[in-house]
């Protein structure tokens, strides 16, 4: 288990500076060019691994659906709608709002799982939804993209191994958005040592790869509830390495909006973890 939760941390570390490093690239790349980089590069590496190690990377047919879904809408979507809201708002402030991905999870527990919801929980998420309002919608919709994205693959990992399944999913992300962002690629020889191009490097080879398979390694192991709820610690990273490398500071709207938004998250996951302890104690 220290395994687990060693592979966790650092998937945690390299999303809290992949939200900076999306706020440097979307100064010189479009929200379409970055993820077509993204999904190019970090497939291109994660199938090479795929047939280094012997692993799948096609999918069984029944998979199929559930691997586009993963690709287009918890990758490729996700991608471009954070791209576009980190435009307007800072690293910090878009982590807080992607934070709120246990709520829709479960959100989506109930639409899909058949799961029962409390007043506490319902409390919860409206109080999110309140601190939500007054930051920025379109970071929100990626936060939901990730809930699916949860549900799907912690599904799949039954019958595949996290490598698989990771790569099923960047490949469908990948052949949905080149068409729409290939301008990146002569951007990116053009000047190959710019900041913005590093950290879209950064963001394919650390963020998506790295990121995604140790996030599925540690949803294989742990439930979908308890794993999304260790989110909750990537905003303070984004915070510190957006202000020594970006100079961000989170206005007071945001502060007090991602407050607010994760008070509702905290109810939502605390009366989740008292109903676990409930079950497993004798």
């Amino acid at each position: 288990m220290l395994r687990v939760y060693c592979v966790l941390a650092v998937s945690l570390a390299i999303w809290s500076t992949g939200f900076p490093a999306i706020s440097a690239a979307v100064k010189v790349y479009a929200p379409l060019e970055m993820a077509a980089f993204r999904m190019v590069v970090g497939g291109a590496l994660i199938l090479l691994i795929c047939v280094i190690t012997g692993k799948r990377i096609i999918p069984d047919r029944r998979d199929v659906l559930p691997s586009a879904l993963c690709g287009l809408i918890g990758l490729a979507t996700y991608n471009i709608l954070l791209g576009y809201g980190q435009q307007h708002i800072t690293a910090a402030e878009a982590s807080l709002l992607v934070a709120l991905t246990p709520v829709f999870t479960v959100l989506a527990s109930v639409a899909f799982l058949g799961e029962r919801v409390g007043w506490k929980t319902t409390a919860g998420i409206a109080v999110s939804f309140s601190g939500v309002a007054v930051m920025a919608l379109v970071v929100l919709l990626a936060a939901a993209t990730q809930a699916l994205l949860t549900i799907l693959q912690k599904r799949m990992l039954t019958r595949y191994d996290p490598l698989e399944v990771t790569a099923f999913c960047i490949q469908f992300a990948m052949i949905a958005v080149l068409p729409l962002g290939w301008q990146a690629f002569p951007k990116a020889i053009a000047n190959p040592f710019s900041e913005a191009t590093l950290a879209m490097l950064y963001l394919a080879v650390f963020s998506l790869v790295l990121g995604y398979l140790g996030w599925a390694y540690v949803l294989q192991k742990l439930s979908a509830s308890r794993t999304v709820s260790f989110l909750y610690v990537v905003p303070v990273g984004a915070t510190i390495v957006g202000y020594f490398w970006l100079g961000e500071i989170p206005d007071r709207g945001a502060f007090i909006g991602g407050g607010i938004a994760l008070i509702g998250v905290g109810i939502v996951n605390y009366r989740r973890l008292r109903k676990a302890k409930a079950v497993k104690t004798p």
